[in-house]
């Protein structure tokens, strides 16, 4: 192979590897390309997937509210969206509570639940909560 040509895939590779991940200069991290969230079902008492709920997510720490499509997810019935890595900013490694309520006029259920970030603030994690309501 001429030097040139090792030259060229030496370089090939550097891009491609560069290109596949966010560096945080600070703590030498490397994110991933991908975006996580979290979502939660919720069951009536048979359990059918309710819709048209309208839903609520509040840091119990801070008392902010978490911006959400405040329905159910489109592309499953009874999905709702509790968190995303928008709010990575907003976390630390250690757990932070959340409270997450969700109702429709008389019918209403909630849960608490627990994120958390990696150290260096590539994405959120799920640390506590359950991934299914029921409502009774």
């Amino acid at each position: 192979m001429s030097k040139f040509s090792a030259f060229n895939f030496a370089l090939f590779f550097a891009l491609i590897f560069s290109a596949c991940s966010t560096t945080n200069s600070d703590d030498d991290c490397i994110c991933t390309d991908e975006f996580r969230s979290e979502y939660v079902f919720i069951l009536d008492s048979e359990g059918v997937p309710l819709d048209s709920l309208q839903t609520l997510m509040i840091n119990e720490t801070t008392g902010d509210t978490l911006a959400n499509n405040n329905g159910a997810f489109v592309y499953e019935r009874g999905m709702y969206w509790l968190i995303d890595d928008n709010y990575v900013k907003d976390l630390t490694t250690a757990p932070q509570t959340f409270i997450f309520t969700a109702e429709n006029g008389a019918t209403s259920v909630g849960a608490v639940y627990q994120f958390a970030t990696d150290n260096c603030k590539c994405h959120i994690e799920k640390v506590s909560g359950p991934d299914t309501l029921r409502i009774k």
